[in-house]
């Protein structure tokens, strides 16, 4: 299974935590915008699909999950997620998994990406967790612009990029 990810979940240190075993495949973009909560335990960044159409872009990247039987209970729990348990998406869950079209991209330095030198693959269907819009804690933080992030989480997209140079 293809899962795009733009959250911590990018990181070694976070998929070891975890313990899910995924295989990076490319750097990719959606069209989408991002946000933050905070769930009592730790800051967290969710994407939403726009009511309108929109230039908002999330970088992330491109990962290959082995043996999704096996791993989606603790994939779907990294998330706050039910459907495997329950075969529906509660109140409760703050994200639900959604196909999206994922553009792959690739660029020689940082200052490529941010002045937006990159090259641009086809795009590709991937899984991604994007917040559940029926949960109150994600409408309350995705209708105010407080809570809006620029499209990436940069900690982690910088980790990801520093494991992937430092794999080659």
């Amino acid at each position: 299974m293809l899962l795009f990810l733009y959250d911590k979940l990018m990181t070694k240190h976070e998929q070891e935590c975890a313990n899910l075993d995924l295989k990076f495949i490319a750097f990719g973009q959606i069209s989408a915008k991002m946000y933050w909560m905070t769930d009592t335990k730790r800051k967290r960044v969710f994407a939403m699909n726009p009511t309108i159409k929109t230039t908002s872009l999330i970088y992330g990247g491109i990962f290959l999950l082995k043996d999704y039987e096996h791993n989606r209970y603790k994939l779907h729990a990294y998330y706050n997620n039910s459907i495997p348990y329950t075969d529906c998406i509660l109140i409760e869950d703050l994200y639900e998994m959604r196909t999206v079209n994922v553009v792959p991209i690739s660029f020689g330095s940082l200052k490529d990406l941010e002045s937006g030198k990159y090259k641009k693959g086809n795009p590709v269907e991937c899984s991604a967790f994007f917040g559940n819009p029926v949960n109150k804690q994600i409408q309350y933080n995705a209708a105010r612009r407080y809570y809006k992030l620029k499209g990436v989480d940069k900690d982690s997209f910088i980790k990801l990029i520093r494991e992937q140079v430092n794999e080659r």
